[in-house]
């Protein structure tokens, strides 16, 4: 609450005091749980930060739409890009799937490295409040993982299903009973038949002609979707 001072995480302290170099007095954005605060810096302590939190500050209001994107496990970094970025643009959680002709496979502490990269761009972008992130065994599970109301949609390429940008100028019509939309995209060797046969009832969509790269279609298909809800 204003006017009360709380001492931040070791983590947040360093990157504070050592990173941003911040020295008392300095003034600075506190968020959490959906939540910020102008605040400032108080003291320093065996390299703990504490801060004196101010008046609470509006930040920007989420997208009309809570948006669900399932994408692969992808290599060379190109997951913490995509998780990077669709944080960025406002959705409301990032599922990452196994998919069965994943090039990458994660390890232990691939959940630990995409959850710190959320709250990095969380950080840059001044979002207060953070999209959840599921880790996913299979993409019938990705798509699952999204509130129960949500709408499911799977991106296949060079498909004849009608094209995104439709669905989502049908979906974002008043009378649409679906204010949460999961939308799933594979990996550098497509879909497995049997993995779409498995995942029960979704509707099937396509972004054009064009085979985009994994990590270019989940962005591409974020950006049409926040269009027709009027976000861009």
């Amino acid at each position: 609450m204003p006017g009360s001072e709380i001492a931040l995480s070791p983590e947040e302290s360093h990157h504070l005091l050592r990173v941003l170099r911040a020295c008392p007095g300095d003034a600075l954005r506190v968020f959490g749980d959906g939540r910020e605060f102008a605040a400032s810096l108080v003291r320093s302590q065996r390299g703990i930060a504490t801060v004196a939190l101010e008046p609470r500050l509006e930040p920007p209001p989420p997208p009309r739409v809570a948006l669900w994107p399932a994408v692969p496990f992808l290599k060379g970094g190109r997951t913490e890009f995509l998780v990077e970025k669709l944080t960025e643009m406002g959705v409301a959680g990032i599922i990452a799937y196994s998919a069965a002709r994943d090039v990458a496979r994660p390890g232990q502490d691939k959940a630990q490295r995409l959850q710190r990269v959320v709250l990095s761009a969380s950080k840059q972008c001044e979002r207060a409040d953070l999209p959840a992130l599921v880790i996913a065994p299979t993409l019938a599970a990705a798509l699952g993982a999204a509130p129960g109301t949500a709408h499911r949609v799977v991106l296949i390429e060079r498909s004849e299903s009608q094209r995104l940008g439709e669905v989502a100028a049908i979906l974002a019509t008043p009378a649409s009973p679906h204010p949460a939309i999961v939308f799933a995209t594979g990996p550098e060797g497509g879909f497995d038949p049997a993995e779409l046969e498995a995942c029960g009832p979704f509707a099937a969509a396509s972004l054009g002609p064009r085979i985009l790269r994994a990590d270019t279609a989940p962005l591409v298909a974020a950006a049409v979707i926040l269009h027709a809800y009027g976000e861009f």
